[in-house]
């Protein structure tokens, strides 16, 4: 391993040296890995014809572990969108703090607003990818990952007895449990709630809606294997922004630990439609107990 200065700058390139039955070992794994993939797309049974000419969009709440599946694209040469949310007003909203200190706006809302009336007019040049996961899991997540930023801005931190009654009083709960009504409905005409959602394959593909629609749960093999088959393209997801290793790690285990809610809140979140489309009533039961107070 080295590093090489240049002309005293601040730039340094960095030089990793292996073996080489190291490399010939990890290009022979990929060789392996990649012909087994092939060999899994070649399947003449395939419900999933390939779609190479639609860009992907990834059109997903937050911390629904979206950011793999960018990531995947990416790795895979494949320029994607990666989006939360389509109302106007929301976007003025984020975009103006960013303008106004002379910058550009976050990347997801530069996206949105760029190309939210090509979304509506010309659906047919997508593919609209979307994921769940359970609503109390993923507000948690979102919690933290909000109360990181605000964190790093004041200095300050809470323990998580202060940080759970925040949670419970202002957070807004129901989020998740609108937001395809609000999101997909609203500003693409798609509602979800009118297609059977395949409980036990963990996923849904609508092609006349241009539309796939996964749960977080769903293997990560199996997602693979779908977007490689209709991108016509090997698509590895790599596993990332786990928010139990940031910074944040020990006091977001905790939290969860802690965290309970009474029979009114859990009966209001799993009977919602949300969680009767994406899960079994068995499922929703184990969900609603894991938070039981």
């Amino acid at each position: 391993i080295g590093l090489l200065n240049f002309q005293d700058t601040n730039v340094y390139t960095c030089v990793l040296i292996f073996p080489r039955r190291y490399l010939m070992t990890e290009n022979s794994f990929a060789k392996k890995a990649q012909r087994r993939l092939r060999m899994s797309l070649s399947s003449k049974k395939s419900p999933f014809k390939p779609i190479q000419r639609k860009t992907p969009v990834l059109y997903t709440m937050g911390k629904v572990a979206s950011s793999s599946l960018t990531a995947g694209f990416n790795r895979a040469g494949l320029p994607c969108h990666h989006i939360h949310n389509l109302n106007l007003e929301v976007l003025l909203a984020l975009a103006k703090p960013s303008i106004d200190a002379g910058c550009l706006p976050l990347k997801h809302v530069s996206q949105s607003m760029a190309h939210k009336q090509d979304y509506r007019e010309h659906p047919e040049q997508f593919l609209f990818i979307s994921l769940a996961r359970d609503p109390i899991a993923r507000n948690i997540s979102a919690f933290f990952q909000n109360l990181y930023i605000s964190e790093q801005k004041s200095g300050e931190k809470s323990d998580v007895n202060t940080l759970l009654k925040e949670f419970n009083s202002a957070y807004p709960h129901t989020l998740p449990l609108l937001w395809f009504d609000k999101q997909f409905r609203e500003h693409l005409d798609i509602d979800i709630y009118q297609h059977d959602f395949d409980k036990h394959k963990k996923y849904l593909y609508l092609p006349t809606k241009n539309t796939l629609l996964f749960r977080i749960d769903c293997p990560r093999s199996d997602k693979e294997k779908i977007l490689s088959k209709l991108f016509k393209r090997s698509i590895f997801i790599p596993k990332i922004n786990v928010g139990a290793r940031k910074d944040y790690g020990e006091r977001y285990k905790s939290f969860k630990a802690k965290a309970k809610f009474d029979e009114k809140f859990l009966n209001q979140t799993y009977n919602s439609d949300y969680c009767r489309y994406f899960w079994t009533e068995q499922e929703r039961a184990e969900m609603r107990d894991s938070w039981a107070a």
